[in-house]
């Protein structure tokens, strides 16, 4: 599938695409990126009742039903975005989550496999997490999983529960996008908790934070909006095949923690105001995560910004944020 303006197609041949988690900082690029492409653009509801289980249940159930009525045969894509876990989530919180797309993904599971095999399920998973225990160097696709922390065991859990879409061969195809650290400017009312969101909003309301790893920790950064772009162009030319497949993204560089407040005070003038304080978490992570993909192909057509350049970008949002 083309982008928009390369391409003209029959409502016959329009993929019919669906965002859940549009709200967060991945899935609003996404939307943003999909907007580009000849897609129909499925809505569904407009705001899912997330804290109410027995409600967002039968809001899925009519979503769904009515998502497969407007695809109507058509090629389908959603693409699961949504989900408030972090690094430091508790298990209680991340048995939430994945109870929450065990439901979504049971009601897929009525469907046919004639038309589950039509369409493509894209689940936005956690690189940091899945390996945070990992000692490989690089860190591949190929690599055994090593989770230190709720988080990544429960992004563990979904990616196999969406596995069951599948069907053997005889269902959805299924893509699974593991990603490094994102980062971006946060949308309204959305409060991004990463380091370089926290870092830009302590210089402007000169707040004291803490970092409670070691300062030459070395992490991958990738910008939310890179990401998307990666993510929509792999999926765009993934064929329809029943397979699995699991692809890590990154900027495939890695940044220590020391070049991180480095590069803020430059672009700023002004130093952040941090507390350094080890605790476990500090230690149980591995000092140095570094990521190469074992598919080249998906970086190959998109030009990934530097950090200097998404740090500036964040700090400019908010400057512009601080003297409203």
């Amino acid at each position: 599938m083309l982008p928009l303006e390369n391409r003209l197609e029959p409502k016959s041949k329009i993929p019919v695409c669906w965002i859940i988690g549009k709200g967060g900082l991945l899935g609003n690029n996404l939307l943003k990126q999909v907007l580009l492409y000849q897609y129909e653009i499925f809505n569904g509801s407009d705001s899912f009742s997330w804290a109410n289980e027995e409600l967002l249940k039968k809001q899925f159930q009519l979503s769904v039903a009515q998502f497969f009525k407007v695809a109507n045969g058509r090629k389908w894509i959603i693409y699961w975005a949504a989900g408030s876990g972090r690094m430091n989530s508790t298990e209680t919180s991340m048995d939430v989550e994945i109870k929450i797309l065990s439901y979504f993904v049971n009601y897929l599971q009525c469907e046919s496999d004639r038309i589950l095999k039509n369409g493509v399920f894209v689940f936005s998973s956690s690189a940091g997490a899945i390996y945070g225990g990992s000692k490989d160097y690089p860190i591949s696709e190929r690599s055994s999983t090593a989770c230190v922390n709720a988080y990544g065991r429960g992004k563990l859990k979904q990616e196999s529960i969406i596995t069951s879409l599948a069907r053997d061969g005889k269902g959805a195809t299924v893509l699974i996008y593991r990603l490094s650290t994102l980062y971006g400017v946060k949308q309204e009312n959305h409060v991004e908790h990463g380091l370089l969101s926290t870092l830009s909003r302590s210089i402007y309301r000169k707040q004291l934070i803490h970092i409670y790893v070691p300062l030459d920790t070395m992490r991958d950064f990738i910008s939310a909006d890179d990401a998307a772009k990666i993510i929509i162009k792999d999926v765009a030319c993934v064929e329809l095949s029943s397979i699995i497949q699991i692809k890590i993204i990154a900027s495939e560089t890695s940044t220590s923690i020391a070049r991180i407040l480095t590069i803020f005070k430059a672009i700023s003038n002004c130093k952040p105001l941090i507390v350094t304080s080890a605790n476990f978490w500090g230690h149980a992570y591995q000092n140095n995560l570094v990521y190469k993909s074992d598919y080249p192909s998906l970086k190959r057509e998109v030009k990934t910004k530097s950090l200097e350049i998404g740090i500036a970008e964040i700090l400019s949002a908010e400057s512009l944020r601080a003297n409203l």
